[in-house]
């Protein structure tokens, strides 16, 4: 007599599914979290921050990308799919890489984000995902030659300014999350960087952790959210200065993310995503972006 196989995807297969997706999502999501080489941002020093949120058990949709455009162009960007699990890591995977292609495509940072939200648009429908799944995001494209930047959000953080002696700001930008409407059009902020000065992009996963008062139940109205301004607050307490003068751009990412977290009581209640890149000289830049030249060459 033959005795029945059982296949753990049909038969009693649910905890066996869950978990195998599981580790999809977290091999997806190290991949998400991976900038490019640093040695082809050209002029620019740039760290990158993730720490998942401890009372979550599923992977989230969290993503963070530096890349370079043509010329001495570099794109950074931090971004959040709606919910978790797969179906999040899955959703913000079509996201990064697609953005990639629209931004080496097209050389209007308006024009990219447009297409890549009815991207987003017609991945949701053709899947036949939920109407009120989207993806946020923050971008900003800068010249490490000229030191401009321009600056757009789709439902993310705004990008926060960090110039050199403290004084801290957020860009002035607005915009829908990604995959709720198409035909969107996105507006631009245009700043400029000096050699020394940084810009930092979070998701909300920062912004929104969450402080208690003594004795207050979760959820209380003596509770408050840290936001844009508390963490320019965070980042001008944490400018290089006095005896922390030598302080790296990787310390100074950290020492913000770990105040942001003691200000959450010690955990994030959301995965949370920093990048923080400080504008080298000029001259750093062009060396670099010979040397890389002449390695494609």
């Amino acid at each position: 007599m033959i005795s029945p196989v059982h296949d753990p995807f049909v038969s009693g297969g649910s905890a066996f599914t869950r978990e195998r997706d599981r580790r999809i999502a977290e091999i997806l999501q190290g991949v998400l979290l991976r900038s490019h080489p640093r040695e082809t941002l050209c002029g620019l020093s740039v760290e990158t921050f993730y720490e998942a949120a401890m009372d979550e058990a599923s992977v989230g949709g969290d993503s963070v990308d530096a890349f370079p455009l043509t010329g001495s162009r570099i794109a950074l960007t931090v971004a959040d799919a709606s919910g978790k699990g797969l179906a999040a890591t899955e959703r913000i995977a079509e996201v990064r890489f697609a953005l990639r292609a629209f931004l080496r495509e097209h050389d209007d940072p308006r024009h990219a984000l447009s297409c890549l939200n009815d991207f987003a648009c017609a991945a949701r429908s053709l899947g036949r995902r939920d109407v009120g799944t989207f993806v946020t995001l923050t971008l900003v494209v800068l010249d490490s030659l000229t030191g401009e930047i321009t600056c757009l959000c789709a439902g993310g953080e705004p990008p926060l300014l960090l110039r050199i002696g403290g004084t801290n700001r957020a860009v002035s930008v607005l915009g829908p999350a990604l995959g709720l409407c198409p035909g969107l059009c996105y507006e631009t902020a245009t700043e400029q960087l000096e050699p020394g000065d940084a810009v930092l992009l979070a998701t909300d996963g920062i912004t929104e952790a969450r402080h208690f008062l003594p004795g207050d139940p979760p959820g209380s109205r003596g509770s408050s959210f840290l936001g844009m301004e508390g963490l320019a607050r965070i980042a001008r307490r944490r400018e290089p200065s006095g005896p922390d003068k030598r302080m790296s751009l990787y310390e100074r990412g950290l020492r913000i993310v770990e105040d942001a977290r003691a200000f959450a009581g010690g955990t994030f209640h959301d995965d949370a995503c920093l990048l923080i890149a400080r504008l080298e000289s000029p001259d750093h830049g062009r060396a670099l972006l010979r040397n890389v030249t002449e390695m494609k060459g």
